[in-house]
């Protein structure tokens, strides 16, 4: 079906492909959008795999595939490269920041309440009047109802502000 060159030649010839690159890059793009919006699914959660897969290909297509044919390295493969390391980080650290600020979230919540089944929907962060605060939305398994918490951000510490219930 496929054959072994056309998928090397696919993945890193740079002249061989464009317009097919092009075009699974713009489904891509379809397709993460897709999965943000109707699955709720974050963003980064996408990307960093996407990110992942472009750092192999390119690292590959440097000291492989440029080695195998005798193509010389150019400056931009090696710019690529750094690019990507660079968003992947940017991405990574975001996520790490978020998934840090959800465990702080629930152990407030959870030493609050006394109860460990809760699930956090939404984090909200958002600045006023020259204040940072955060808008937490979760619900407690044992109870139907619906929490919206509102804290208060000084430095790395959570200071609660107030509860209320959603109908």
């Amino acid at each position: 079906m496929f054959k072994k060159y056309s998928i090397q030649d696919f993945l890193f010839n740079k002249e061989k492909y464009k317009i097919e690159k092009f075009i699974l890059l713009v489904l891509f793009y379809f397709l993460s959008l897709y999965l943000t919006i109707s699955f709720h699914i974050p963003i980064r959660i996408v990307f960093i795999p996407f990110l992942l897969v472009l750092l192999t290909i390119n690292l590959t297509k440097i000291k492989w595939y440029n080695k195998r044919k005798n193509i010389q390295k150019s400056g931009g493969d090696w710019f690529k490269v750094t690019i990507i390391v660079i968003a992947l980080s940017v991405v990574v650290f975001q996520y790490v920041e978020e998934v840090t600020l959800k465990n702080k979230v629930h152990t407030s919540i959870e030493g609050r309440t006394g109860m460990e089944d809760l699930t956090i929907e939404h984090i909200d962060e958002f600045n006023s009047d020259g204040e940072n605060y955060i808008g937490v939305t979760y619900t407690i398994k044992s109870h139907s109802t619906k929490y919206q918490e509102l804290y208060h951000l000084e430095g790395e510490n959570l200071i609660h502000d107030r509860t209320s219930e959603i109908e």
